[in-house]
This record gives structure tokens, C-alpha cells and sequence, in this order.
């Protein structure tokens, strides 16, 4: 009937009834037409009507080849959770766990949809954001929250947070860079060398970012040097690859051994570079 119609964005009760008999699926099965008119309508009504119905959403999407546009409308929806959910009224309760998994399953569907379509960058956006849910929803019953931050509120989160693979999280949903000061006071501070391991596994300890976190520890007045913070420069130093800038930084911070060390390596030739570069 409906498609013998055509009028189709008039037809709305017949979607109803066809979604409340769960036989949503006859108007996909085979042999069908993929009338753009009958697309249309379809995707505004999972717009106005089933928000975040993944089932719905994979079957139209599969069918239509309407990849972008259904992931597009599981994103929204999550999106929209989401921003609903604000720090100063977060209770952990189990209204909240089941809103978290909802948002998180939208998103993680969304993506997936986006990489059938192959748009691969809006699926990184969801998979990070889906991850950052996940998290939220972890740290909950300890009143830590990471969802809809203000931008001072990630910045303090990143430099501060303890736990290297929560803030890597936190930093790629936000595209935050704040590593410098987070390694500054977790690795040099604080001696967390399990923060430094898992930093180097995951992402790259550049030469030039090492320099900034030994110039911000050597502006940091509040904190007095000590024999185990020597050790930890020692332990950073030990990941710039560039020789040149480790022995100029080991020079600037008085690690006369590690100085010694690097001049005397690989039978002085290593020395050698380091004196033409330097002296």
C-alpha cells in the first residue's frame, strides 16, 4: 500500500504501525524498489521518531547505502545524551549507568556505520568519544568527571591525573596537548616511571618535547630538587634520541656523570659529534 501510494512523508502512521509490529523490515526486503522519496521519508522519520534505534539504523542504512547520513543521526543522538549530562547533577545511579551504555552504544554503532560508508574520520570522532564514555562511566562512583569539561577543567585533568591511559583518553576526545606539564609532574615530581612507560609505548617522546618538560621543571620554584628527582631527569633523558640535545640538556640540569657518559660513549667517537655540534 505504501509504495503503490508514493506519497510517502504523508505516511507516517504507516511507519508507526509497521515499527510497532516490529515488520519495520518489509520495507527493505528484497525486491522492494530504493525509491529516493521513500528514503527520504524514512530517514526524517527515525529523525523525529527513534532516536538512536541502532537495529532500525543498521537495517535502513544497509539498504539504502544511507551510511553517512544514519550514522550521522546515531551520532546526534548520542551527542545530544550527552551534552544533557553535566557534572554538577552526575549521581551514580542506575539511571546514569544505563544513560552512559545508551550514549556509548549509539556512538559505537555510529562508527562502526561510518567505516562501512568509509568515513573513516568521523568514525575516529565517535570511537574516541565512545571511549571517553566508557571512561566516565568507570570513574563515576569515585565523583571524577570527564564528560562535557570546560576547557580549563581538561586542561587541569591532563597536566594532574595520575593514570596515563585515563589521560590519553581524555586528551584525544578533547584534541588537547597539555603532555609537557603532565609529564613534569608525574614523572619528574612525583617519580611515576609506570606513567613515563606507558607514555612511551603510546606516543612518541620527541626530542623537542623532552626539552619542554626539562624547561618547565627548571621554572617550577615551588619545588625543591632532589637525588630521586636527578634519577627520574636521568630516566627521561635516557628516551631523547637526539644526542645532542640530551647532553645540552644533562649539561643545563648539572648531571655532570651523564654528561661524562655521553662524552666517553662508543669509544669518544659519540663525544667527538657532541664537541663539533657544541663546543
Amino acid at each position: 500500500m505504501l509504495i503503490e501510494i508514493g506519497r510517502f512523508s504523508e505516511m507516517t502512521y504507516i511507519f508507526d504501525t509497521l515499527k510497532q509490529n516490529h515488520q519495520f523490515e518489509l520495507l527493505f526486503r528484497k525486491g522492494m524498489p530504493k525509491d529516493s522519496k521513500l528514503k527520504l521519508a524514512v530517514l526524517d522519520y527515525l529523525r523525529r521518531f527513534c532516536p538512536g534505534d541502532s537495529d532500525i539504523y543498521r537495517v535502513v542504512s544497509s539498504h539504502f547505502a544511507m551510511y553517512r547520513e544514519i550514522a550521522q543521526l546515531l551520532e546526534q543522538s548520542a551527542l545530544k545524551k550527552l551534552r544533557k549530562l553535566k557534572p554538577s547533577t552526575m549521581k551514580h545511579t542506575d539511571q546514569l549507568s544505563s544513560q552512559l551504555t545508551d550514549i556509548q552504544k549509539n556512538l559505537t554503532d555510529a562508527a562502526e556505520i561510518y567505516i562501512e560508508g568509509q568515513c573513516l574520520r568521523h568514525a575516529q570522532s565517535c570511537i574516541k568519544q565512545a571511549r571517553l564514555v566508557f571512561l566516565q562511566h568507570s570513574l563515576v562512583s569515585s565523583g571524577v568527571h570527564v564528560i562535557n569539561l570546560e576547557p580549563a577543567d581538561v586542561k587541569s585533568f591532563i597536566e594532574h591525573h595520575d593514570k596515563f591511559y585515563e589521560t590519553y583518553t581524555v586528551s584525544d576526545a578533547y584534541n588537547k596537548n597539555f603532555w609537557a606539564a603532565a609529564l613534569c609532574n608525574n614523572v619528574l615530581i612525583r617519580g611515576d616511571l609506570k606513567f613515563l612507560s606507558e607514555f612511551s609505548k603510546t606516543l612518541p617522546l620527541t626530542s623537542s618535547l623532552i626539552t619542554e618538560v626539562v624547561q618547565r621543571f627548571q621554572l617550577r620554584t615551588d619545588v625543591t630538587r632532589t637525588s630521586h628527582m636527578n634519577s627520574h631527569l636521568k630516566k627521561l633523558l635516557f628516551y631523547c634520541k637526539d644526542v645532542v640535545s640530551k647532553y645540552k640538556l644533562a649539561q643545563s640540569l648539572g648531571l655532570t656523570e651523564l654528561t661524562k657518559e655521553l662524552l666517553t660513549a662508543d669509544n669518544g667517537q659519540l663525544g667527538a659529534a657532541i664537541r663539533d655540534s657544541v663546543l
